[in-house]
C-alpha cells in the first residue's frame, strides 16, 4: 500500500497539482471567506466572533501553526511521521475515501 500511494503522490508532484498546507496566512485577505476580517480580528479589538473563526479551506486560507502543532503531536504520540485532524468523523472517512480511490474505483460493502 505505501508504494501505491507515494506512486500517485509523486504523479501530483510531476503533474504539478501537489498541494499542501500554507501555515498561517499574514496580510490583507483576498482569497478566502473572511473578507470582512472578522476571523482575524481579536475579541479584545470588539469582534463578535471567537479568535481564530473559519475562513475557508484550510488549503487556501484556513490554516493555522497552532493545528500544525497539534497535528505534529498527534503523530508524534502515535508514532507516525504525520496526521491531519479532522472536524468529525464523517469528514475522516470522506478525506481517506477520497485520497485512496479514484473515480474508476469500486467499493464492494459485502
Amino acid at each position: 500500500m505505501p508504494g501505491f500511494l507515494d506512486a500517485r503522490l509523486e504523479a501530483l508532484r510531476e503533474a504539478g497539482t501537489y498541494r499542501q498546507l500554507p501555515g498561517t496566512v499574514k496580510g490583507i485577505d483576498f482569497w478566502s471567506n473572511d473578507y470582512l476580517g472578522f476571523a482575524r480580528t481579536r475579541a479584545s479589538q470588539g469582534a463578535t466572533l471567537p479568535d481564530g473563526a473559519a475562513t475557508g479551506s484550510r488549503l487556501i486560507s484556513g490554516d493555522r501553526d497552532e493545528w500544525q502543532s497539534i497535528e505534529r503531536s498527534v503523530a508524534a504520540y502515535h508514532g507516525f511521521p504525520a496526521a491531519l485532524v479532522f472536524n468529525s468523523g464523517y469528514t475522516a472517512l470522506l478525506g481517506l475515501l477520497a485520497t485512496l480511490l479514484k473515480r474508476t474505483d469500486r467499493v464492494d460493502l459485502r
